[in-house]
C-alpha cells in the first residue's frame, strides 16, 4: 500500500495522471467472467500486425483546454511493448490550488511490458516537478522508487499479473467490446489513489447506450460510471473499446483530438440529462 505523503500529494497526483496512460482496464468480455477472474492482456494494447499506435489528447479542466498529451504505443522485435507519454500543460495561478503548482509542467513517461508477464518497468520524469519516479515489478510487488522534488519516495504495492489494476488519474485503453446486453452489469478493480495514500476498489457501471456520428457513420457509444467513496465519474466509449472521453476523480478530463466538436457537444448534452431520463 502506498503510504500518505501530504507533501508529496498535489506532485504524484500530476505524476500519475499521465504515468499510466498505457491503461489498466484489459480487453475481456464483461458477461462471461466476474471482474477478479479477469486475466489482463496486454496483447490487446496493438491490433495483430500492428507494430506502432499513436493517440493525441486534449486536457481539460471544466471547459478549459490547459494542456496536451500524446501517447505511443510500439512493439519491439523480441514482442515487448514499449509506451510513451510525452504532456505539456500549462497551469495558471488559479489552477494552482488544484494541482499544486504553476507554470509550463512537461511530463515524460515511459514504460515496458510484457505480452506474458504484465507490467516489467516505467519511469516518469518532469523538469517542473523536478520528479523522477520508477516502476519495477518483482515477483507479487510493484517497487516504487524515485523523488519528486526533494521528498525521496521508496515504497511498494501488491502486484497479480492476474488481477486488473487501475489508476485514480489514468485514462482508460484496452477495454473489451461492449454490448447492449451489458448494460446495467457492473465489475471491479483495485485502483492505485496516490492522493489517499491506498489501493481502493472501484465500481463500474455499463450505465447506457446512446448512437452519435462519428466521420458519417452510426457508431454506438457508451457510459462507463464509476464510484469510489464519495468520487463518481463518467467516461464515454465506443462498441469497440475505443475512449472518445475520460473522466477522473479529480475534475480533469481527456478529449480525443480526433473526436467531431459536434459528437463532443452531443456527449455533453447527455451528460447533463437528469438521471430519471436516462
Amino acid at each position: 500500500m502506498l503510504r500518505k505523503a501530504t507533501p508529496i500529494a498535489a506532485a504524484l497526483l500530476i505524476t500519475a495522471f499521465f504515468a499510466v496512460m498505457w491503461g489498466v482496464m484489459l480487453r475481456r468480455h464483461l458477461s462471461v467472467r466476474a471482474a477478479a477472474q479477469f486475466r489482463p492482456d496486454y496483447g490487446s494494447l496493438l491490433k495483430p500486425g500492428e507494430q506502432e499506435r499513436s493517440t493525441n489528447w486534449g486536457i481539460y479542466f471544466g471547459g478549459l483546454r490547459i494542456g496536451r498529451s500524446q501517447m505511443t504505443v510500439k512493439r519491439e522485435s523480441e514482442g515487448t511493448i514499449v509506451l510513451r507519454t510525452q504532456a505539456r500543460v500549462s497551469i495558471s495561478q488559479a489552477l494552482k490550488y488544484v494541482v499544486g503548482v504553476a507554470g509550463d509542467l512537461d511530463l515524460d513517461f515511459r514504460a515496458s511490458i510484457s505480452p506474458l508477464r504484465g507490467l516489467v518497468f516505467f519511469q516518469a520524469t518532469s523538469g517542473l516537478l523536478k520528479a523522477d519516479l520508477q516502476g519495477t515489478v518483482r515477483r507479487n510487488e510493484l517497487l516504487l522508487n524515485g523523488h519528486i522534488g526533494e521528498n525521496r519516495i521508496r515504497t511498494s504495492v501488491p502486484y497479480d499479473q492476474d488481477r486488473l489494476w487501475g489508476e485514480a488519474l489514468s485514462p482508460l485503453a484496452a477495454l473489451p467490446e461492449l454490448g447492449d446486453d451489458q448494460v446495467g452489469r457492473t465489475w471491479s478493480f483495485d485502483m492505485v489513489n496516490p492522493i489517499a495514500g491506498a489501493v481502493q476498489p472501484v465500481t463500474v457501471e455499463v450505465a447506457r447506450s446512446v448512437e452519435v456520428r462519428i466521420k458519417g457513420e452510426t457508431v454506438q457509444v457508451y457510459e462507463l460510471r464509476f464510484s469510489t467513496g464519495s468520487s463518481r465519474w463518467t467516461s464515454w466509449v465506443t462498441e469497440a473499446g475505443e475512449v472518445l472521453v475520460q473522466g477522473t476523480p479529480f475534475g480533469l478530463a481527456l478529449q480525443r483530438e480526433d473526436l467531431p466538436p459536434s459528437v463532443l457537444a452531443e456527449l455533453k448534452a447527455e451528460a447533463a440529462l437528469p438521471s430519471a431520463s436516462r
